[in-house]
């Protein structure tokens, strides 16, 4: 799925990933290609990122946030973020 991760300042991530861990108010959340849509509040924990691109696959990466919103629709998912 598309992902971007944004803070206002900028881009701390864009690409195709296989599997996102969210660190959501109620738990973590995984979220993985064509999951339904919503709209999710996120608390202090990191992002969890498994990349889907040829060159890297699998490779995991997180980010540390505040506090955000996810949201997913279209197989795109779009997170804003407090870094």
């Amino acid at each position: 799925m598309k992902t971007r991760v944004l803070t206002i300042y900028e881009k701390l991530f864009e690409g195709e990933a296989k599997e996102v861990i969210l660190p959501g108010c109620d738990g973590e959340v995984c979220v993985l290609d064509f999951h339904q849509p919503f709209l999710y509040r996120l608390r202090s924990g990191y992002v969890k990122l498994r990349t889907a691109s040829s060159a890297m696959p699998g490779q995991e990466r997180n980010i540390f946030i505040k506090d955000g919103v996810a949201a997913l629709q279209d197989n795109s998912l779009d997170i804003l973020v407090e870094g």
